[in-house]
């Protein structure tokens, strides 16, 4: 059996591949940031506000043992979750801090993985820390796969540059690349040395072709969701309950918040809500003109999020572009309608079906997806039933034995 080596900072599909790994016997180890452990000075640390909470979310998945999974780069990475915390409230100042922390994780991470790849056989890595993992298994003439959980970075480079042109109002709150150049050349060679690449949609897979990538080198695998944690409400939500409109992800204009924020504004009516969840980006104070329109929670920890959702009578992920978007499948597994964009969610997503896929950019076709889910509450709850059906069928288990067959396929050559 072929041992595998697994390196990422911390991708829950990357996770649930080394639950299956170890389950047939072929997992080697994992390298990734900090994971809590259950170790004296985590439980002695528990009491604390911020900290505890931090470690809290830090577990490693169920079924792998502990001594499986190797860490690196844990200062670093405790002092970037800090930054990142700042960033909430200096936006500018704390992403400067926060991204040269995660930069130091991901190097920490994969120097680590690097003394590891001669003794296994094929290795598999996330993007950003793959590199010097990859030249070493190669110089071993070792498989190596990369993960690789969104678009191709050249395809994102343009579709932001076209967005900024098109929505300049918004341009300050789109994904920054501090150094393109170094960003695009070190994801590149990634590229390069990778046998197979692992996306989660045709869409990521077709970013990928257009840049020149064989088709024979991508595999596309959807992610999944926790569909015992994330799962519907004992009863439907009923009115006189304010018609609750959720997002759920990076407040950003990667996400499409604009198109939401400008639609909401359209539709919003005396008995309707709108609530986004999640860390704003630098540049959001774009959105202070909407700031009255909508409740901002700015972290929700895992284990609260399934109430979440089921507070909610639909979720709205305008996304300009995405590897597929867990939160989608999170917010189908606890029955909800969704409503989002032919750039990776509709992988998953079944058009009138499950919700709506609407074209990215559209506030108007977000109006009209919000105004159908209003009025009709019988249709809100029929898509929510098929949501959480066509939730169940993209499950982690699925996932995690779909990924583990491809990697395992090459180990006898």
């Amino acid at each position: 059996m072929s041992r595998v080596l697994l390196v990422s900072l911390s991708a829950p599909e990357i996770d649930q591949l080394a639950v299956e790994l170890a389950a047939r016997h072929a997992l080697l180890r994992v390298v990734r940031r900090y994971v809590n452990k259950g170790r004296r000075w985590e439980r002695a640390l528990e009491w604390l506000p911020l900290i505890g909470s931090a470690l809290g979310r830090r577990l490693p998945p169920n079924g792998l043992r502990a001594e499986l999974v190797c860490e690196a780069g844990i200062m670093t990475d405790f002092t970037c979750a800090l930054a990142h915390r700042l960033e909430q409230r200096f936006p500018r100042l704390g992403a400067r801090t926060s991204g040269a922390l995660q930069f130091m994780t991901e190097r920490a991470v994969a120097q680590v993985a690097t003394h590891l790849v001669e003794h296994a056989e094929q290795v598999v890595a996330s993007y950003h820390v793959a590199l010097p993992v990859f030249r070493r298994a190669r110089a071993l003439r070792q498989r190596t796969l990369l993960d690789y959980p969104t678009a191709h970075h050249r395809w994102q480079y343009r579709v932001y540059d076209e967005e900024a042109d098109r929505n300049p109002r918004f341009a300050s709150a789109l994904p920054r690349f501090s150094d393109r150049e170094r960003h695009g050349s070190h994801l590149d060679c990634e590229i390069e040395l990778a046998e197979l690449i692992l996306v989660g949609s045709r869409f990521a897979r077709d970013s990928f072709v257009a840049h020149g990538i064989a088709a024979e080198r991508l595999r596309v695998i959807p992610y999944g969701a926790d569909t015992q944690r994330f799962c519907p409400p004992p009863q439907p939500r009923r009115r006189p309950s304010p018609f609750r409109v959720l997002f759920v992800g990076r407040l950003g204009e990667g996400k499409g918040i604009s198109y939401l924020l400008q639609a909401y504004r359209r539709f919003c009516k005396v008995d309707t809500e709108l609530h986004l969840v999640g860390d704003i980006v630098p540049g959001a104070e774009v959105y202070l003109p909407f700031r009255d329109l909508y409740r901002h929670t700015a972290h929700v920890p895992q284990a609260q999020l399934p109430e979440v959702y089921r507070a909610a009578d639909v979720f709205v992920f305008p996304t300009l572009l995405e590897g597929l978007g867990l939160v989608v499948l999170e917010a189908m597994a606890c029955g909800l309608p969704v409503i989002v964009t032919p750039r990776g969610p509709d992988e998953v997503v079944r058009d009138g079906v499950d919700g709506y896929v609407v074209p990215a950019g559209d506030s108007n076709a977000i109006i009209e997806a919000l105004e159908r889910l209003y009025s009709d509450a019988e249709l809100r709850l029929q898509l929510g039933r098929n949501a959480r059906l066509q939730a169940e069928r993209w499950s982690w288990a699925r996932y995690a034995s779909a990924a583990a067959d491809n990697v395992l396929q090459g180990s006898v050559r």
